[in-house]
């Protein structure tokens, strides 16, 4: 369902965390209006690749939705 501020309707929750001290990533998962939206946060010296992983990511759910959704 739709949220609302000020009466307007609120078009996206970015999944946006803040890491806890000491890790060097961290991975937020939201759903809103039927979709799931992932958010990585990473500290670049430990996970330079952070991008790379956030294309796996999208590989790895849409071979998940082929695995459930008949096509």
């Amino acid at each position: 369902m739709a949220l609302y501020c000020a009466g307007a309707t609120v078009p996206a929750l970015p999944p946006v965390s803040t890491p806890a001290h000491g890790a060097a990533l961290n991975i937020t998962v939201q759903s809103y209006m039927d979709a799931l939206n992932f958010g990585l946060t990473a500290d670049r010296r430990a996970v330079p690749d952070v991008a790379r992983l956030g294309d796996y990511l999208v590989e790895a759910t849409d071979e998940l939705k082929r695995a459930v959704v008949p096509g």
